[in-house]
């Protein structure tokens, strides 16, 4: 295998920038963005990479693109980018000029057209120093939203899911002028704001008015009042209008479009009980007495991500190559704005992001990129990769997995174990159903004697996962293959259900059978890479499957799927 400073580096990713660049991609332009897409599809499939897609039926944009390339494990190293950008066809010429040796201009050049381009010459590198899957110990995926510029609605439970199985997530997003990236983010949440009142005339019957401009105008002023620079809280009050734009009649509605930007979970949770209060209070009325009413609803929730202790272990190496590479000390640095990456947030989870080409001026017309930086970033990139699978002090230390059959004393940590990863199902799963998935003392009661349990634990204490069987002639079926959300990602699913095919042919079954739901990709994703194919998705025939065994358990829109042990 190659050393990552002698790779080759004939390719030129200019022209691929270029041709990016000529393709107009704001948010809203679907098939601008397909267009964006389609390219990404083939220039990764050319590379050997695996592509599919993900779309949100109730999203307006097109779908996410996903590319992968495997590894030994179902862990994965996820990079992520997106195909959109802020600009019109008009705001400037859809061209890369060019403005000195290494200085170009172009919209989205840099975002973030040019951090897709560093993806690309950041897989070609790694194929070149890990060329065969026994080679890599983790997989890379590739991430590429269609609308992120708009906060990537519809996405976010994919790349929730696609968290719990992530060693790291890698974003590349511009990285700051003087080269530095980004070791955490602010979260967001977004309000909007509805207040109503009553309408009067202006002079004759002023004092019948319920003015929700002036309703709207106090909320504004205590909401503002509520930013804390030093602890790095801002609100912020995008947009207000009241009434019909007429002079002399006490406005009747008005609204409200409201940022709030905070470091972490306690804050959000802290700001969002004061901003409630102001919201639910109303200080205007008339002279009967009549007050105003407002009702406010969260559009917008991204969590903030912060620096962890695995992240600047991640930093240091990065750091270590941008040194080789490009003679220069980078630093760490937090910034204001959310990106996707936040979503894929989660305990002792390593982000970085920043790590797309040096550039400035984004989402203006005047924005840059220095191509120099394409190459180098990539380089360090890869070297990133490359240590993240070999180096033992990045690579997270996953204890020995001890597994036995379950007490009915162990019933209150699996009942919390299932409980856990209850919303991750919700987005999808009917209400009705949700209730085998919060379950509680009666459902411990009713199905320890009915199921085979199996717990796992890391020590004598800590259960981190679970798995039932039971048995319907010659089929096992796995009722419950759950992990602590908290331990996905380490191997543990894979434990457990070997240990399940083992108790299976001890059995003397045939088949492994169990009931997913094609949106639980997490699962699937698990589930097929370990074997299992759908053998069914026809809610009738799998209700009326093996004499109907597997009626009691069945949930709307779960598919049925089998793994072969002879």
């Amino acid at each position: 295998m190659s050393q990552w400073w002698e790779i080759d580096h004939s390719t030129d990713p200019i022209k691929t920038l270029e041709k990016l660049v000529s393709i107009s991609s704001k948010s809203d332009d679907t098939k601008g963005v397909a267009r964006v897409q389609s390219l990404l599809k083939k220039l990764f499939e050319r590379e050997g990479l695996v592509c599919y897609t993900l779309s949100d039926e109730q999203s307006k944009a097109g779908p996410l693109l996903i590319a992968e390339l495997p590894g030994q494990t179902n862990e994965w190293v996820n990079l992520i980018c997106h195909a959109d950008t802020v600009h019109n066809k008009s705001d400037f010429s859809l061209k890369m000029k060019k403005l000195s040796d290494t200085k170009y201009t172009g919209p989205g050049v840099i975002d973030n057209k040019g951090g897709i381009v560093v993806i690309l010459e950041t897989i070609k590198k790694i194929k070149k120093l890990l060329p065969e899957k026994s080679h890599r110990t983790l997989g890379i995926r590739v991430v590429c939203s269609p609308n992120e510029e708009i906060g990537s609605p519809g996405f976010h439970h994919y790349f929730n899911s696609f968290s719990k199985n992530a060693h790291a997530v890698l974003g590349f997003e511009p990285a700051a002028p003087d080269g530095s990236i980004i070791g955490s983010r602010q979260g967001n949440r977004w309000y909007n704001i509805e207040v109503s009142g009553e309408s009067a005339h202006a002079g004759r019957d002023h004092h019948l008015g319920v003015n929700a401009g002036h309703e709207v105008a106090l909320k504004a002023v205590a909401l503002e009042e509520l930013t804390d620079y030093e602890r790095g809280l801002t609100v912020n009050i995008g947009h207000l209008q009241a009434g019909d734009k007429v002079h002399n009649v006490v406005a009747d509605h008005a609204t409200a479009l409201v940022d709030v930007r905070f470091k972490s979970l306690e804050q959000r949770k802290n700001i969002h009980t004061k901003i409630e209060a102001i919201l639910n209070k109303s200080s205007v009325s008339n002279a009967k007495g009549s007050k105003s009413e407002s009702n406010w609803k969260i559009v917008d929730d991204c969590p903030p991500f912060a620096l962890g202790e695995r992240s600047k272990k991640l930093f240091n190496v990065y750091q270590q190559a941008i040194s080789k590479i490009e003679k220069r000390k980078i630093k760490l640095i937090h910034a204001g704005g959310c990106a996707d990456s936040n979503h894929f947030n989660r305990a002792d989870l390593p982000i970085l992001d920043g790590l797309g080409p040096v550039g400035a001026e984004m989402h203006t017309n005047k924005e840059w990129i220095d191509v120099s930086s394409i190459d180098s970033r990539a380089q360090a990139a890869a070297f990133l990769i490359n240590d993240l699978m070999t180096n033992s002090e990045i690579t997270m230390n996953k204890p020995n997995l001890q597994i036995k059959r379950a007490a009915f004393s162990d019933m209150p940590a699996i009942a919390k174990i299932i409980r856990s990863s209850a919303d991750w199902y919700s987005p999808f799963v009917s209400k009705e159903d949700m209730k085998e998935h919060l379950v509680d003392e009666k459902w411990q009661k009713v199905n320890f004697p009915r199921r085979d349990f199996w717990i796992g634990k890391i020590d004598e204490k800590q259960t981190v996962g679970t798995v039932s069987l039971q048995y319907f002639e010659r089929s096992a079926y796995l009722g419950y293959v759950y992990l602590d959300t908290a331990h996905t990602g380490k191997g543990y699913g894979k434990k457990l259900l070997d240990h399940a095919k083992e108790i299976a042919t001890q059995n003397g079954m045939r088949h492994m059978v169990l009931l997913a739901h094609p949106k639980a990709h997490w699962a699937i994703s698990a589930y097929k890479k370990y074997g299992f194919t759908c053998i069914e998705k026809d809610k009738d025939k799998i209700l009326s499957w093996n004499n109907s065994s597997l009626k009691p358990y069945y949930e709307d829109g779960f598919h049925l799927y089998q793994f072969n042990l002879e």
